[in-house]
Protein backbone atom coordinates (compact mmCIF):
# COMPACT_ATOMS: atom_id res chain seq x y z
CA UNK A 1 0.00 0.00 0.00
CA UNK A 2 1.43 3.49 -0.84
CA UNK A 3 0.90 6.24 1.93
CA UNK A 4 1.80 9.34 2.05
CA UNK A 5 5.20 10.88 2.88
CA UNK A 6 6.53 14.39 4.35
CA UNK A 7 9.46 15.99 2.94
CA UNK A 8 12.33 16.20 4.99
CA UNK A 9 14.28 18.65 2.79
CA UNK A 10 13.72 20.00 -0.18
CA UNK A 11 17.41 19.39 -1.44
CA UNK A 12 17.35 15.69 -0.39
CA UNK A 13 13.91 14.02 -0.35
CA UNK A 14 13.19 11.02 2.00
CA UNK A 15 10.62 8.43 1.78
CA UNK A 16 9.29 5.78 4.24
CA UNK A 17 7.24 2.75 4.11
CA UNK A 18 4.47 2.84 7.02
CA UNK A 19 6.42 0.90 9.19
CA UNK A 20 9.03 3.55 8.92
CA UNK A 21 12.08 1.78 6.62
CA UNK A 22 13.93 4.77 4.75
CA UNK A 23 13.72 3.55 0.93
CA UNK A 24 14.94 4.57 -2.13
CA UNK A 25 13.81 6.89 -4.76
CA UNK A 26 13.02 6.64 -8.11
CA UNK A 27 15.68 9.30 -9.44
CA UNK A 28 17.65 6.85 -7.10
CA UNK A 29 16.70 3.99 -9.03
CA UNK A 30 16.64 4.99 -12.31
CA UNK A 31 20.22 6.37 -11.68
CA UNK A 32 21.64 2.56 -12.03
CA UNK A 33 21.25 2.33 -15.58
CA UNK A 34 23.67 2.75 -17.68
CA UNK A 35 24.55 5.89 -19.83
CA UNK A 36 26.83 5.79 -22.45
CA UNK A 37 26.32 8.78 -23.97
CA UNK A 38 26.81 10.90 -20.44
CA UNK A 39 30.52 10.16 -20.87
CA UNK A 40 30.40 11.00 -24.59
CA UNK A 41 28.42 14.24 -23.56
CA UNK A 42 31.01 15.07 -20.99
CA UNK A 43 34.04 14.54 -23.30
CA UNK A 44 32.67 17.16 -26.19
CA UNK A 45 31.75 19.37 -23.50
CA UNK A 46 35.58 19.20 -22.58
CA UNK A 47 36.81 19.39 -26.06
CA UNK A 48 35.07 22.69 -26.36
CA UNK A 49 36.77 24.34 -22.56
CA UNK A 50 33.44 24.00 -21.45
CA UNK A 51 32.93 22.74 -17.45
CA UNK A 52 30.63 20.15 -18.07
CA UNK A 53 29.62 19.88 -14.06
CA UNK A 54 28.99 23.38 -13.73
CA UNK A 55 27.17 23.40 -16.98
CA UNK A 56 25.02 20.47 -15.45
CA UNK A 57 24.33 22.52 -12.44
CA UNK A 58 23.36 25.44 -13.95
CA UNK A 59 21.00 23.32 -15.64
CA UNK A 60 19.48 21.82 -12.53
CA UNK A 61 19.01 24.67 -10.89
CA UNK A 62 16.88 26.38 -13.72
CA UNK A 63 15.09 22.96 -14.46
CA UNK A 64 14.38 23.40 -10.51
CA UNK A 65 12.88 26.89 -10.95
CA UNK A 66 11.11 26.09 -13.96
CA UNK A 67 9.44 22.99 -12.23
CA UNK A 68 8.45 25.40 -9.40
CA UNK A 69 7.16 28.81 -11.88
CA UNK A 70 4.96 26.00 -14.10
CA UNK A 71 3.67 24.18 -10.62
CA UNK A 72 2.39 27.17 -8.98
CA UNK A 73 0.64 28.30 -12.20
CA UNK A 74 -1.18 25.14 -11.47
CA UNK A 75 -2.42 25.57 -8.45
CA UNK A 76 0.84 24.63 -6.13
CA UNK A 77 0.69 26.25 -2.39
CA UNK A 78 4.62 27.00 -2.67
CA UNK A 79 5.82 30.06 -4.58
CA UNK A 80 9.14 30.00 -6.39
CA UNK A 81 11.72 31.94 -4.50
CA UNK A 82 14.16 33.51 -6.78
CA UNK A 83 15.97 35.17 -4.70
CA UNK A 84 19.45 32.47 -5.15
CA UNK A 85 18.64 32.53 -8.99
CA UNK A 86 20.96 35.11 -11.01
CA UNK A 87 18.78 36.95 -13.90
CA UNK A 88 19.78 35.14 -16.53
CA UNK A 89 18.97 31.77 -14.57
CA UNK A 90 15.60 33.85 -13.89
CA UNK A 91 15.06 34.48 -17.40
CA UNK A 92 15.81 30.91 -18.80
CA UNK A 93 13.52 29.29 -16.41
CA UNK A 94 11.03 32.02 -17.38
CA UNK A 95 11.63 31.55 -20.74
CA UNK A 96 11.05 28.02 -20.33
CA UNK A 97 7.76 28.40 -18.21
CA UNK A 98 6.21 30.22 -21.07
CA UNK A 99 6.63 27.28 -23.54
CA UNK A 100 4.39 25.40 -21.08
CA UNK A 101 1.65 27.87 -21.06
CA UNK A 102 1.73 27.97 -24.73
CA UNK A 103 0.96 24.37 -24.73
CA UNK A 104 -1.15 24.71 -21.64
CA UNK A 105 -3.90 26.74 -23.76
CA UNK A 106 -4.73 23.95 -26.28
CA UNK A 107 -5.44 21.73 -23.04
CA UNK A 108 -7.97 21.41 -20.45
CA UNK A 109 -6.49 20.72 -17.24
CA UNK A 110 -7.74 20.20 -13.94
CA UNK A 111 -5.32 19.55 -11.14
CA UNK A 112 -6.17 16.86 -8.82
CA UNK A 113 -2.66 17.03 -6.77
CA UNK A 114 1.11 17.79 -7.30
CA UNK A 115 4.17 16.90 -5.76
CA UNK A 116 3.06 14.43 -3.57
CA UNK A 117 5.13 12.26 -1.91
CA UNK A 118 4.10 8.26 -1.46
CA UNK A 119 5.80 5.21 -0.87
CA UNK A 120 5.07 1.37 -1.38
CA UNK A 121 5.44 -0.72 1.24
CA UNK A 122 5.54 -4.24 -0.89
CA UNK A 123 8.59 -3.08 -3.35
CA UNK A 124 10.21 -0.70 -0.91
CA UNK A 125 10.68 2.36 -2.66
CA UNK A 126 9.05 6.07 -3.02
CA UNK A 127 8.91 8.92 -5.65
CA UNK A 128 7.55 12.71 -5.80
CA UNK A 129 5.06 12.90 -9.16
CA UNK A 130 5.01 16.65 -10.47
CA UNK A 131 1.22 16.22 -11.84
CA UNK A 132 -1.82 14.22 -11.58
CA UNK A 133 -5.13 15.54 -13.15
CA UNK A 134 -7.51 15.52 -15.73
CA UNK A 135 -6.17 16.46 -19.00
CA UNK A 136 -8.55 16.76 -21.68
CA UNK A 137 -11.16 14.10 -20.03
CA UNK A 138 -8.57 11.56 -18.98
CA UNK A 139 -6.63 11.09 -15.56
CA UNK A 140 -3.11 11.75 -16.26
CA UNK A 141 -0.15 11.52 -14.49
CA UNK A 142 2.11 14.09 -15.97
CA UNK A 143 6.24 14.79 -15.73
CA UNK A 144 7.86 17.77 -16.37
CA UNK A 145 11.58 17.59 -18.22
CA UNK A 146 13.38 20.40 -18.70
CA UNK A 147 16.53 18.78 -20.67
CA UNK A 148 17.81 19.01 -24.56
CA UNK A 149 14.79 16.45 -25.30
CA UNK A 150 12.70 13.61 -24.17
CA UNK A 151 14.83 10.37 -23.72
CA UNK A 152 13.09 6.95 -23.84
CA UNK A 153 14.24 6.30 -20.35
CA UNK A 154 11.65 8.52 -19.09
CA UNK A 155 8.71 5.68 -19.36
CA UNK A 156 10.62 3.99 -16.31
CA UNK A 157 10.59 6.90 -13.81
CA UNK A 158 6.76 7.83 -15.44
CA UNK A 159 5.97 3.64 -14.51
CA UNK A 160 7.03 3.78 -10.90
CA UNK A 161 4.74 6.85 -10.30
CA UNK A 162 2.07 5.44 -11.78
CA UNK A 163 2.70 2.22 -9.89
CA UNK A 164 2.48 4.22 -6.47
CA UNK A 165 -0.56 5.82 -7.60
CA UNK A 166 -2.10 2.13 -8.25
CA UNK A 167 -1.28 1.31 -4.90
CA UNK A 168 -3.07 4.16 -3.63
CA UNK A 169 -6.42 3.13 -5.29
CA UNK A 170 -6.21 5.99 -8.19
CA UNK A 171 -6.66 5.41 -11.55
CA UNK A 172 -4.56 6.68 -14.37
CA UNK A 173 -5.34 6.44 -18.15
CA UNK A 174 -2.60 8.80 -19.61
CA UNK A 175 1.49 8.94 -18.88
CA UNK A 176 2.68 12.33 -20.40
CA UNK A 177 6.10 14.04 -20.31
CA UNK A 178 6.06 17.62 -20.79
CA UNK A 179 9.49 19.19 -22.36
CA UNK A 180 9.31 23.43 -22.23
CA UNK A 181 13.11 22.70 -22.98
CA UNK A 182 14.58 25.78 -22.94
CA UNK A 183 16.88 24.79 -26.71
CA UNK A 184 14.43 24.82 -28.87
CA UNK A 185 11.31 25.66 -30.15
CA UNK A 186 8.25 27.98 -28.70
CA UNK A 187 6.12 25.63 -27.42
CA UNK A 188 6.87 22.71 -25.42
CA UNK A 189 7.45 18.79 -26.69
CA UNK A 190 5.22 16.58 -25.21
CA UNK A 191 5.59 12.15 -25.53
CA UNK A 192 2.79 10.04 -24.51
CA UNK A 193 3.78 6.26 -23.67
CA UNK A 194 1.35 3.27 -23.82
CA UNK A 195 0.09 0.46 -21.48
CA UNK A 196 2.55 -1.95 -23.41
CA UNK A 197 6.14 0.36 -22.93
CA UNK A 198 4.51 1.35 -19.12
CA UNK A 199 4.46 -2.33 -18.02
CA UNK A 200 7.97 -3.33 -19.72
CA UNK A 201 9.61 -0.16 -18.45
CA UNK A 202 8.23 -0.98 -15.04
CA UNK A 203 10.00 -4.25 -15.24
CA UNK A 204 12.96 -2.80 -16.23
CA UNK A 205 12.13 -0.28 -12.98
CA UNK A 206 11.98 -3.45 -10.86
CA UNK A 207 15.27 -4.88 -11.54
CA UNK A 208 16.95 -2.06 -10.98
CA UNK A 209 15.29 -2.17 -7.60
CA UNK A 210 16.42 -5.54 -6.68
CA UNK A 211 20.31 -4.73 -8.05
CA UNK A 212 20.21 -1.17 -5.45
CA UNK A 213 18.86 -3.72 -2.49
CA UNK A 214 21.44 -6.34 -3.45
CA UNK A 215 24.07 -3.13 -3.03
CA UNK A 216 22.46 -2.07 0.02
CA UNK A 217 22.93 -5.51 1.49
CA UNK A 218 26.28 -6.13 0.45
CA UNK A 219 27.15 -2.48 1.66
CA UNK A 220 28.69 -1.74 -2.06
Amino acid sequence: MAKNILETSRAHQRYRTSQGEIVPGVTTVCGLLNKPFLVRWANQQGLMGIDSTEYTRQAARIGTLTHEIIQHSLGSNNPPDTNDYTTNELELAEEAAEKFYRWKKDHDMETISMEEQLASDSLKYGGAYDWYGILDGKLTLMDLKTGKRIYDEYSMQLSAYRNLLFEKGLEVEHCLIVNPSREKGTVADTRSFDESVLNKSFEIFKHLLAVYQLKRDLKW
